[in-house]
């Protein structure tokens, strides 16, 4: 089942479908994301995404932030993170590779490490597995996607 809502940010009305998605023994509602995004309006229309099917969502606006967020965590506070690759200061990869050396907090090698971006040049894939992440999406990401690849990266 497919519906559109609006959302209004900014004065912007931005469409976004909201489709009931159906996982075999999956519950959204449990999954808890840290979300690395620097642009508001994408960080605003990922986040309802992410709402809509039951997730709850935490912000870091750039890969330094990430860090201190994850560093100071418990243990299995979140269960994935969505890394945006381009942003001032500290980007994605090496917020991902910071992460990863976090050899005092037991999720650092573990927890998944989905790459979100809009742009897509031949290889970026590869780098971002290279700096240790466990996903990839291209920017706009549909809700349908976004899920299946949580879901298929937290169940692994």
């Amino acid at each position: 089942m497919r519906e559109e809502f609006i959302m209004h940010m900014f004065d912007m009305e931005v469409k976004v479908q909201k489709q009931e998605i159906l996982f075999t023994n999956v519950s959204m509602k449990c999954i808890n994301v840290l979300m690395v995004e620097d642009n508001d309006i994408n960080a605003q229309v990922i986040q309802a995404q992410l709402e809509q099917l039951g997730m709850k969502v935490t912000r870091a606006v750039d890969g330094k932030e990430a860090v201190e967020l994850f560093r100071n965590s418990e243990v299995h506070t979140f269960d994935v993170i969505l890394m945006d690759i381009l942003m001032p200061g500290m980007n994605g990869y090496e917020a991902t590779r910071a992460i990863r050396r976090l050899h005092d907090h037991a999720d650092a090698l573990t927890i998944p490490i989905i790459a979100m971006t809009a742009n897509v040049f031949v290889g970026d894939e590869r780098t971002s597995f290279d700096a240790g992440m466990n996903g990839y999406m291209v920017k706009p990401i549909a809700t349908e996607d976004v899920a299946n690849t949580i879901v298929r990266n937290i169940h692994q």
